[in-house]
């Protein structure tokens, strides 16, 4: 079944061929079923190596395939275990008592009825020395947590303006990976941290040289009386300022990602840079300017309906705090 059907697994076919067709197979190894045969082994080993799936596993099977030989329905055998782990060999405050497996529990007779048993070492290679004895609770083995690695990115907020326009530069991610396919504002990944606020303009006009088909020209301190006038027929983009916003803080699963954010105007032209195979004008279904499947320019309140993710979204919050906060001072 697992051979010849697509998106059938090893806990679909077990299933189905146990339920429907009323094979004597293991259905699944959940939680719950994990939990009761770490217990009823006295298994304390890493809790996700394939050792340890596998000699699971094994028991669980053994008990379908051979312990209950005279059962006409071996689905509800895995429904029972399933059931078991559940309601009975709970993960906190287990009902040993009330376990009908419990006369032959490794976890139960050594801690409930204080039955000595060898050194776990010395019955089983896998297995690791318990650090604290917490009876039956002791099972399974709690899985070792990675420490979460620490990565510095720098956000760059593009903002393209002119009198009565604002629109914000987003750009896609790759197809795979971290957030895959999502919007974001032009970001630099793991960058040092010393030296990243200095790299900041050669950074950002590395990435405008990505995305956009005009050109920009990149971020000078001069005055901004030189740069054309806003509707020529041939304008000219420059970048016209580049602030420092601080560092924003966001904790994925397995990182701590600080992402130190910069605000960057660019100016000229009475429409935003046109965008590499993007057509130019803006698109009144989404309200921004030339959507290539790679990058768009968003207004202000297109930017969060956009298809971003959790952590640019803070970003965004956070840069219209601050500009709200100092058009309040001014």
């Amino acid at each position: 079944m697992e051979a010849h059907i697509p998106g059938i697994g090893r806990y679909s076919a077990g299933a189905i061929s146990s339920i429907a067709y009323g094979e004597r197979v293991l259905s699944q190894l959940d939680g719950n079923v994990h939990r009761l045969f770490s217990r009823f082994l006295v298994l304390h080993a890493p809790p996700k190596s394939k050792a340890t799936q596998d000699i699971l596993w094994a028991a669980a099977t053994a008990m379908v395939e051979h312990e209950y030989d005279d059962a006409d329905h071996p689905g509800d055998i895995n429904q029972a275990l399933i059931e078991l782990g559940s309601t009975i060999c709970r993960l906190r405050d287990p009902c040993c008592g009330d376990c009908p497996l419990n006369p032959w529990c490794g976890a139960y007779n050594k801690a409930i009825r204080h039955q000595s048993l060898p050194d776990i070492e010395d019955l089983c290679e896998l297995c690791e020395p318990l650090t604290e004895e917490n009876g039956v609770t002791a099972y399974p083995m709690k899985a070792k947590k990675k420490k979460a690695r620490v990565e510095l990115d720098v956000v760059s907020i593009v903002e393209w303006r002119s009198i009565d326009d604002r629109q914000f530069l987003l750009v896609r991610r790759p197809d795979k990976g971290l957030l895959a396919g999502l919007y974001e504002f032009p970001t630099t990944y793991m960058a040092s941290a010393p030296a990243s606020m200095e790299m900041a303009p050669d950074l950002l006009h590395h990435h405008l040289l990505d995305v956009l088909e005009d050109s920009v020209l990149p971020y000078k301190e001069r005055s901004l009386q030189n740069l054309e006038p806003k509707c020529s027929s041939s304008p000219e983009y420059r970048v016209v300022n580049i602030t420092p916003m601080g560092d924003v803080s966001h904790v994925f699963s397995h990182i701590k990602k600080t992402y130190r954010v910069q605000w960057v105007v660019i100016e000229g032209g009475c429409v935003p840079p046109v965008l590499k195979c993007g057509p130019g004008q803006p698109s009144s279904d989404h309200g921004a300017y030339n959507t290539p499947k790679n990058a768009f320019w968003a207004s202000v309140t297109n930017v969060t309906k956009a298809n971003i993710s959790t952590g640019i979204n803070k970003i965004w919050k956070y840069a219209l705090t601050i500009w709200e906060t100092q058009e309040v001072c001014s």
